[in-house]
């Protein structure tokens, strides 16, 4: 073969490959809508996001009159007796299928497909959940924000030509049994998660459920390349997820001792157990291989070793050992990521939690003081700067602060945040406050890292303290 017909053959391939990688189709999904709406009238935080304010408003006003609705204290209920909330929500969303303005399970999935926290509440949920639908007529509703759904649809799609699908099954070594979806979602926030559906014909349903926290000057949703790591990550879940499960046992008894010396960290995340913390863990080390894969002009060496950092800061002490093993893998003549298990299970068991707390713990930075006090019961409402004083000079570009221990009641109104541009060592919010009230404001550690970009702040700190009365 001549060398023109090998680059005309080579060029058919990949352009066979590229059409492959753009058959998935970002949308937004009336169940995952329907669902995430109904939590956020029952109060779940995790889905009480006003990030999209002009969607958001748009629910608080239509929704005003079935806020009462019976479904709300029956999710209420189920939240408190089985812990339905986060992913699970999202888990149910995808089970259900709306024919003929009625939702009712998909008769193509297997029974393990729905979270377990569901036990045996799903017929009486599914039965308020009809109810609410007909009498908020939730397809008006639905319907009337085609219009935003459509341009969130199309700003996403330049997010999603970036993504390598074909990486998933080079690395696992094992191909998909099934279909990714990417479902949008207008009012989860920050929030996204990674369900997989197991189906009756022995198929799977892959999903990333990615949340909405950017609006452009006309009000419509909009997105950058900061969700690009969330979607690989969202996606590792349906693959990584089983390999967990399956070698739990094995990994459980060290990773109780680290859960222990991360669990505030983790209970900041909503990680509420040490498989958990595993899940996430294998799941953020693979997230980092693929962006190793991938460096070009946006994803740099530094900002791959500022991920690691920010992971460490999240809790995740070991990703940096899990990134390196898994370069072993790749380059080892394995058959799949199961075969190389063990070899993970022995770095694993071999990890001292306090040893490397204490590693991480040498030169990071460090948040010295605020200027009011913390748990002071008796601040001046007049005062309109909260100041973060660090030990070194940080980097100017990463910052951020979020609910702390009483949600979204306990965060003041912040009018701008920006650095003290000749010291670097001092972080300035400018805010509002109110007299007689108390706030709760958290900094976490993974926004914040020296000016280096090589350590996050040590700890993630909470800032509580209550308003003098008029």
């Amino acid at each position: 073969m001549n060398l023109i017909k090998k680059i005309i053959l080579l060029l058919i391939v990949l352009t066979t490959i590229k059409a492959a990688e753009n058959t998935i189709t970002p949308r937004v999904d009336e169940r995952a809508e329907l669902l995430s709406i109904v939590f956020r009238l029952s109060g779940a935080d995790e889905y009480g996001s006003r990030h999209f304010k002009t969607y958001t408003s748009k629910i608080d006003s239509y929704f005003e009159a079935v806020k009462d609705h019976q479904i709300t204290t029956f999710v209420q209920s189920l939240r408190e007796s089985n812990g339905v909330g986060y992913d699970a929500v999202m888990s149910m969303a995808i089970c259900l299928k709306i024919e003929d303005e009625k939702l009712t399970l998909r008769d193509d999935i297997i029974e393990s497909s729905l979270d377990g926290r569901w036990e045996d509440e799903t017929s009486d949920f599914l039965e308020l959940l009809n109810d609410f639908y007909k009498k908020s007529e939730f397809k008006k509703f639905f319907n009337s924000n085609i219009d935003i759904y459509k341009k969130a649809e199309l700003n996403f799609k330049k997010i999603l030509d970036e993504v390598d699908f074909n990486w998933f099954e080079k690395f696992y070594r094992e191909k998909e049994n099934g279909d990714f979806n990417l479902i949008l979602s207008m009012s989860n926030g920050p929030s996204n998660y990674g369900p997989k559906l197991n189906l009756k014909n022995n198929s799977e349903e892959i999903y990333a459920i990615i949340g909405t926290t950017i609006e452009d000057e006309k009000g419509y949703p909009d997105y950058n390349f900061n969700i690009f790591s969330t979607l690989i990550h969202e996606f590792n879940h349906s693959f990584s997820n089983p390999i967990v499960e399956k070698n739990y046992s094995q990994l459980m008894p060290i990773a109780e001792k680290f859960y222990k010396v991360v669990n505030a960290e983790m209970a900041r995340q909503a990680y509420g157990s040490a498989k958990t913390m595993m899940y996430e863990l294998f799941v953020r080390a693979s997230v980092i291989r693929y962006l190793i894969a991938h460096i070009d002009d946006k994803i740099t060496p530094e900002a791959i070793e500022s991920e690691i950092s920010r992971e460490k800061a999240r809790g995740f002490l070991t990703i940096d050992k899990f990134v390196e093993l898994l370069e072993e893998y790749e380059n080892g003549d394995y058959k799949n990521l199961s075969e190389f298990i063990p070899k993970i299970v022995e770095l694993h068991n071999n990890l001292s939690p306090e040893d490397i707390k204490d590693e991480l713990r040498k030169g990071s930075p460090k948040l010295v003081k605020f200027n009011i006090e913390n748990e002071d019961d008796s601040v001046d409402f007049n005062i309109t700067e909260i100041i973060l004083t660090f030990d070194t000079p940080m980097h100017t570009k990463s910052n951020g602060c979020t609910y702390g221990n009483l949600g979204s009641d306990g965060m003041p109104i912040i009018k701008s945040a920006k650095w003290n541009e000749d010291s670097k060592t001092e972080w300035i919010l400018t805010v509002e406050l109110v007299p007689n009230k108390e706030y709760s404001i958290s900094f976490p550690s993974q926004w914040f890292i020296d000016s280096n970009k090589k350590k996050n702040l040590y700890d993630s700190y909470i800032l509580n303290f209550k308003t003098r009365s008029e």
